[in-house]
């Protein structure tokens, strides 16, 4: 039966597990971010599960880090271990072990550097203050004087290396899991599967990376979204600094008249007042825009060529630190405009007759292009529709955005951090127009501006210096 694969759980879904792709990691520079997870922080009882296959031993190389707390990796200096061999120890913070698997016992079984691949899992039972860990199934190291909690500050995990320049590793990396449980020895023979990777949707991962298989590359970086949100429409967001970030998405003077409708999704993290975005600003031949003011209050306007409608300053139920859904709706014949907040009608407002002759570029993130009051935190899926749209068209009570695609009136749509592009010569990101052609060009940005993160998506990682060729087909 050697190659054929059977899923217990393909009867209940109608589809075989399919396991078709890893990620492979140059032993230069490669690694993913996955983000921070607090279990890794503050947890008591943890989980680690990962596929490697490598030739090449690495000192030091670490295969999963997060922070100080909780480590896979491979060492021929810190402990006397046969090259080729694996070490696993679980750390506190700076450096400090709160629990070492030291001695003879700690060696491991046979050479894990040989060019197959190889499962390897990490289980830490508080309650037992027992550590245990597995090479292929096997339990090689048991532990059971490992006490203290995790510590908590927060650090990203890390696949691939300790941090951005230090300890990476060559070889390539599939299927990593973790637990905020200790899993037991039958759930880790599971885990193992004899040698195959299966499915864990049974056993409730917290978080689970299969990484080649649900990557997609957008240059320069791999997107690999958690397992939990490979469907979502979005995982990707954009991050901007409060200080100079803001994006330049060209001339909308063709949408400054008639019906009108936006949306935006985004996540606000200081009580200054911000622009989300604008077309002239405040000043009075401004297009429109919108703006959240110290007390969070949004304020939001339409100066066309004709109509000045502006709400001013209402209290929304917006709160800081949390995604909210954005949509203002201008009607044309009757010159109103209302806004709405995830889905909830805030504010109505009349509009008053003025001029308005100006060209201004529509601005993420800020005033224009030169930048004032200028947005910290992150934004998503922004839309504008030559129509009124129907709430129900664009916020559907999920808490999440839905797909705009076919949408009547939809005449700009950036994904953000979904679709964008970094150019590092340029050191600017462009971000498409989905459905125009005003594609948006960042000032000020990083590549570490697209944040893993979308209202009701998190933990979603990236890589830093991959690109699509390890995206590989080689998998257990």
């Amino acid at each position: 039966m050697s190659g054929i694969i059977i899923n217990p759980y393909s009867f209940a879904t109608g589809s075989a597990f399919s396991n078709t792709k890893s990620l492979d990691f140059d032993g230069t520079d490669d690694y993913v971010d996955c983000g921070s997870y607090s279990l890794l922080n503050s947890g008591t009882s943890v989980t680690a599960s990962v596929w490697f296959k490598s030739s090449v031993y690495t000192d030091y190389g670490r295969l999963l880090m997060a922070g100080k707390h909780v480590e896979i990796y491979q060492s021929a200096a810190a402990y006397t271990v046969t090259q080729g061999r694996f070490y696993y120890r679980l750390r506190g913070a700076s450096g400090i072990p709160f629990a070492t698997l030291g001695g003879a016992s700690a060696t491991g079984v046979g050479d894990l550097c040989d060019g197959d691949w190889h499962h390897l899992c990490i289980v830490w039972d508080n309650s037992t203050t027992t550590a245990i860990i597995y090479e292929d199934g096997v339990p090689v190291i048991t532990d059971t004087s490992v006490t203290g909690t995790l510590n908590s500050a927060t650090w990203p995990l890390y696949i691939g290396a300790e941090t951005s320049t230090t300890y990476p590793i060559q070889g390539n990396v599939d299927e990593v899991a973790i637990w905020d449980t200790a899993l037991s020895p039958t759930d880790v023979a599971t885990v193992y599967g004899g040698g195959t990777p299966d499915d864990l949707t049974s056993l409730s991962p917290i978080t689970w990376y299969r990484m080649g298989e649900n990557s997609t590359f957008k240059t320069p970086q791999i997107l690999m979204p958690e397992n939990t949100n490979k469907d979502k429409v979005s995982n990707f967001s954009m991050d901007f600094d409060g200080v100079d970030d803001n994006i330049d998405c060209g001339d909308l003077s063709a949408y400054d008249n008639g019906d009108f409708t936006f949306s935006c999704w985004i996540y606000k993290t200081t009580s200054a007042f911000e622009y989300v975005w604008s077309n002239g600003g405040s000043s009075a031949t401004a297009g429109f825009g919108m703006a959240i003011n110290n007390v969070e209050k949004i304020w939001m306007k339409r100066n066309t060529r004709t109509i000045d409608c502006a709400t001013g300053y209402q209290n929304m139920g917006f709160t800081l630190n949390n995604w909210h859904n954005i949509v203002g709706i201008y009607t044309d014949s009757t010159n109103t405009m209302e806004c709405y907040v995830d889905g909830v009608l805030k504010y109505t407002k009349v509009g008053a007759a003025s001029t308005n002759s100006a060209s201004l570029d529509l601005i993420m993130g800020s005033t224009s292009p030169a930048g004032s009051y200028d947005f910290t935190g992150k934004m998503d899926e922004f839309s504008i529709f030559n129509s009124v749209k129907a709430i129900g068209d664009i916020w559907d009570g999920s808490g999440k955005p839905t797909d705009l695609t076919g949408q009547s009136g939809l005449v700009s749509w950036w994904r953000m951090g979904e679709e964008a592009i970094f150019d590092p010569a340029a050191s600017e990101w462009t971000v498409p127009d989905q459905v125009g052609s005003n594609d948006g060009t960042s000032a000020n940005m990083t590549i570490e501006d697209r944040e893993g993160d979308a209202p009701d998506s998190e933990n979603n990682a990236l890589s830093y210096n991959m690109d699509a060729a390890d995206i590989d087909s080689d998998t257990p």
